[in-house]
């Protein structure tokens, strides 16, 4: 097994620029791909678009991609969108008709879906294909010829293998110059020209990275269903006269080979060098690959930095196998049978527009010193505010956080940018803060069926055998049952092994005849109480924004429950979360009371009639940096009591989860509710939007490719969430890339699901999602249909022996300093003033 650091084939900041050429024009084969058939209505071709389908085209030509050096096979993903299923009780979505959407809407003007491979060679270019997600937001295609600008990037979605990012908190800031023809314009000669200064404001260890992309204007080939660049070259390099510990220069030369007579790449190939200088070691790394009539040749070094040494790698193919040498193994994988999951979609509303949600807003504000300070603010109501000078391009001073945080409190009157190139624009805001944030739980009957395929994990105290037990099932649709392939005892603060040895039908006797408390991600936000065998009672979150509420919100939460006193001595989770009353040993007359403020969005204890201090997280308390408040309530109005079998103040109360509604209360350094209301008018508040919770069912009548755990998703009904083209709460399988192996996800005793990454496994969808296919979002009863963006495709292992007659190309030689050519940089153009253009925090 390679370790993950040791499979790294390129230097972390180097990938940064790397990735700025890589994927850009071509895949290495990517564009052999076949496009996915569009639904109705069906565009023209490319050299009949206009308007937004034309720009569009151009776009999917020029940004970049995912590498990989093995042929992508592409993907077929339409569908009519018939939900119906005979025999089963599943929910029903009533379709939207994409035939209906006009031919210049959004829908139907949207590129057709890219594909790469993920194997042993995606794994080389690791670092690279993450960077390509940030490129992708840099927006250079849209933004020619107008000048410098800003490109604003968020590391979350990008950056974010080891799970430790927060969505908001950080933002990278890079300067981009892009110009090029008009590809419609014969005499307009022009070549496509991108500088980028790349600085990584949260890491300054690394070096900035000086990056010039050159794309021919005769190298951009229209065809007459896509567009084609044969060739371009990528450089990069430390700034001239950098004094950097670490200093770096690289270029990748991309090719497709291609006549007037030919439709699409008849060969393509790479060639990328990269040397890395650190104190008075230097490193190379490098790639060259060719591709033409179904077989890939290619030849690569990486570096290992553990040690400093290098490690030599091939690859070659034919027309139904690939045989890989690196990292000191050799793999074999077939290239038939591929499976297939969606990595990103555009969601569309019932016109066929694009949804555009505004989960964000960029704020700034003058602190005492007479300094402009930055921040932007996140749904639910996250405050997060820069610790950077926008101005000055540098990092703030402590006096200057102090300062800054200082201008953003409760209270204070901020702007809001609404146009970074028009300041006149911006709009005076009273800041509000919460630190933090209630959700409501409505819960509704669903059914088991509804969940087939997740990992679900339930706890019940045992009273037979006085203990605690957890169990974990999942429904099996060939049995159509719920099926346990889990049961233990918590036993001495560790869990006994194992009662079941062969997976069976759930009985209500293993659950002691009670209605159990469940977790699994499938349940998104929410939580479920399995009620029977064949019923959950499902609970779905919505934030209470302050201002929803005709009146203050009375709450009740169990003896154990926080109160201000023990929050700055809090020192571990035990102390912070709590799912009390627990319906076996608190009794009701010692819960406590709560009040949330329904104009300030507090809650504060109730202590026989005086509120106390507000129930939040102490900032000055370190356990906070990583730790947070979490409380279960409810209304112990007496029908609620009454359904908790509480109606004595002696008794103890059922678990609250058992309501139709009940409450959950957050308060951490990434959870809150802040918002924006008119400094003249309180009663005009703004709140950030939700991303989409969605729920739907894959139709049946699509032609369903492949999954990678081999499930037939035809029919069944998925629950997730939408946001900025990322889809939440989708099943997933674990999936290690050196060894082709698959796993089910590992559950832990809090209904986790999670992939092993200390052994190589790391989390993968586990559907592709047909286009058209219409999802519905329950709180409104809104309809939108998903398209896929970007779909990837996964091999399966093959035995040693079928390579065994395959031989690498030894001609094809690592690339050396000879194919770098260094580049005069133009001077970076001062930051202010500039534009902000490019962004990733679409949601």
């Amino acid at each position: 097994m390679v370790r993950r650091g040791v499979a790294i084939a390129i230097v972390g900041v180097a990938a940064v620029v790397v990735a700025l050429g890589t994927g850009l024009g071509i895949g290495l084969r990517d564009d052999d791909a076949t496009p996915a058939p569009a639904p109705a209505p069906t565009p023209t071709t490319v050299s009949g678009l206009s308007g937004a389908a034309k720009t569009n085209a151009l776009k999917a030509a020029l940004t970049p991609r995912k590498v990989t050096m093995i042929p992508s096979e592409g993907v077929s993903t339409t569908s009519s969108g018939s939900s119906r299923i005979d025999g089963r009780s599943l929910v029903e979505v009533t379709p939207l008709e994409v035939s209906s959407f006009s031919s210049t809407s959004d829908y139907a003007t949207a590129p057709p879906a890219e594909t790469f491979v993920d194997a042993v060679s995606t794994e080389i270019f690791q670092i690279p294909n993450m960077v390509l997600c940030y490129v992708a937001s840099v927006n250079w295609t849209a933004n020619l010829n107008t000048g410098p600008y800003i490109a604003e990037i968020d590391p979350f979605h990008c950056d974010n293998s080891d799970g430790d990012r927060i969505k908001g908190k950080v933002t990278y800031r890079w300067v981009v110059n892009a110009t090029g023809p008009d590809i419609d314009d014969a005499s307009d000669t022009r070549d496509f020209k991108t500088n980028v200064w790349v600085a990584l404001s949260d890491t300054p260890e690394m070096p900035n990275i000086d990056t010039e992309m050159i794309v021919k204007r005769d190298d951009v080939a229209i065809k007459s269903d896509k567009i084609l660049v044969k060739n371009f070259t990528f450089t990069y390099q430390s700034p001239t006269g950098s004094t950097a510990s670490q200093r770096i220069k690289g270029v990748v030369r991309r090719e497709c080979e291609t006549t007037d007579a030919d439709s699409d790449c008849t060969a393509t190939g790479v060639t990328w060098w990269e040397e890395v200088t650190r104190g008075s070691n230097s490193f190379t790394a490098g790639a060259k690959s060719r591709a033409e009539n179904d077989i890939t040749k290619a030849s690569f070094q990486t570096i290992d930095f553990d040690n400093g040494s290098t490690q030599a790698g091939q690859l070659v193919t034919t027309a139904t196998l690939v045989k890989t040498k690196a990292y000191g193994q050799s793999f074999c994988d077939e290239l038939e049978n591929r499976s297939f999951f969606g990595e990103r979609y555009g969601a569309y509303d019932s016109n066929g527009a694009k949804v555009n949600l505004q989960s964000y807003v960029h704020l700034q504000a003058t602190g005492s010193d007479g300094k402009t300070y930055n921040a932007d603010l996140h749904y639910p109501g996250n405050l997060y505010i820069s610790d950077y000078d926008y101005i000055s391009d540098t990092a703030l001073s402590t006096a200057e956080k102090t300062i800054a945080q200082t201008a953003f409190t409760d209270g204070n009157v901020v702007e809001e940018i609404v146009d970074w190139d028009d300041p006149i624009l911006n709009v005076n805001k009273r800041l509000k803060v919460s630190r933090g944030v209630l959700y409501k739980f409505t819960a509704t009957v669903r059914s088991a069926s509804d969940y087939q395929g997740a990992t679900i994990t339930g706890w019940f105290w045992d009273d037979t055998n006085a203990a605690e037990v957890e169990v974990k099932f999942r429904y099996d649709s060939d049995a159509n049952a719920l099926v346990l392939s889990s049961k233990r005892t918590w036993n001495g603060g560790s869990l006994n092994t194992n009662s079941i040895t062969t997976p069976r039908a759930l009985t209500m006797a293993d659950i002691d005849n009670q209605i159990i408390r469940c977790w699994g991600s499938i349940f998104g936000r929410g939580s479920a109480s399995l009620l029977n065998l064949t019923h959950f009672k499902v609970s779905d979150a919505q934030t209470v924004p302050p201002g929803s509420l005709s009146s203050h919100l009375a709450l009740t939460c169990g003896e154990r429950c926080i109160d201000q006193t023990k929050l700055s001595s809090a020192s571990s989770h035990d102390s912070q979360f709590y799912g009390s009353p627990n319906g076996y040993n608190d009794a009701r007359s010692t819960y406590k009371k709560y009040v949330f403020d329904k104009d300030t969005g507090s809650l504060k204890e109730d202590v026989s009639g005086t509120l106390g201090a507000e129930v939040v997280m102490d900032p000055t308390n370190s356990f906070f940096d990583s730790g947070e408040v979490h409380m279960v309530l409810f209304e112990a109005t007496p029908a609620n009591l009454d359904t908790l079998s509480c109606t004595a103040t002696t008794d103890v109360c059922e678990e609250p989860n058992k309501l139709d509604v009940h409450y959950e209360w957050s308060s951490s350094n990434w959870e809150g509710m802040a918002w924006l209301e008119d400094p003249s008018d309180s009663a005009s508040k703004k709140f950030m939007d939700a991303p989409l919770q969605l729920q739907g069912k894959i139709p049946t009548d699509a032609v369903l490719l492949r999954s990678p755990s081999g499930t037939d998703y035809s029919g069944v009904n998925l629950n997730v969430r939408y946001e900025g083209g990322w889809l939440g709460d989708a099943p997933f399988i674990c999936f290690n890339p050196m060894t082709g192996s698959r796993a089910a996800p590992e559950v832990d005793q809090y209904g986790n699901e999670e992939c092993d990454d200390n052994n190589g496994y790391h989390r993968r969808p586990d559907v592709l999602i047909p286009d058209g296919t219409t999802f519905k979002q329950p709180s409104t009863g809104d309809r939108y249909v998903l398209k896929l963006e970007s779909g990837v495709e996964m091999l399966a292992p093959a035995d040693a022996s079928a390579c065994s007659g395959m031989s690498y190309d030894t001609s094809i030689t690592v690339p050396t300093a000879a194919d770098y050519t260094a580049f005069t940089m133009p001077t970076k153009p001062s930051m202010t003033g500039l534009s902000v253009k490019g962004t990733d925090k679409v949601s």
